[in-house]
């Protein structure tokens, strides 16, 4: 009786690893996916022949700055001047504008700053979602979907203190 026992045993552990196989793998097997950073709309950036459009999903963090490039605002330096030290916290700046006449004014400003970022040629659906009613306005964008806004002066890194 106790060899029929344990040859009973044993058949049936052989059985259950033998069917075991189509189970679901455990949680932590299943693969993870990266997140993908998505913006709504074009960030089109300047290169040698014109622009080409920016592959935002490269990056972890986008922060999108807009501003009015009229005069010698000093606190407007002062949120460019910040845009241009990110690139070292892994957040990706992008001064955006929505009219080539008015890029064009921005890297001029940017280009007398001695600030070597380029700035952006936005579409409609990157100013509606940037909401830019208020300038300078900023939007820090993560590769999670999180997203954060601000606008005034210093909003740039008012949000970039806020999730860090």
């Amino acid at each position: 009786m106790k060899t029929f026992l344990r040859l009973s045993v044993f058949a049936g552990t052989a059985l259950l690893c033998a069917c075991g196989g189509d189970e679901a793998p455990l949680p932590d097997e299943i693969p993870l996916e990266e997140p993908v950073l998505s913006i709504p709309g074009t960030i089109r950036l300047p290169e040698e022949n014109g622009f080409s459009v920016m592959p935002e999903n490269e990056h972890q963090a986008i922060l999108l700055y807009c501003w009015i490039p009229l005069g010698q605002y000093p606190e407007s330096e002062v949120d460019l001047g910040f845009l241009a030290n990110l690139e070292d916290r892994g957040i990706t700046p992008v001064p955006v504008q929505f009219s080539a006449e008015v890029r064009n004014s921005s890297q001029n400003q940017l280009n007398r700053l001695g600030i070597s970022l380029p700035v952006a040629l936005g579409d409609d659906s990157l100013r509606a979602f940037m909401d830019i009613s208020n300038m300078p306005s900023a939007v820090l964008v993560m590769s999670n979907g999180e997203t954060a806004r601000g606008n005034g002066f210093g909003c740039a890194e008012r949000l970039v203190r806020s999730v860090r």
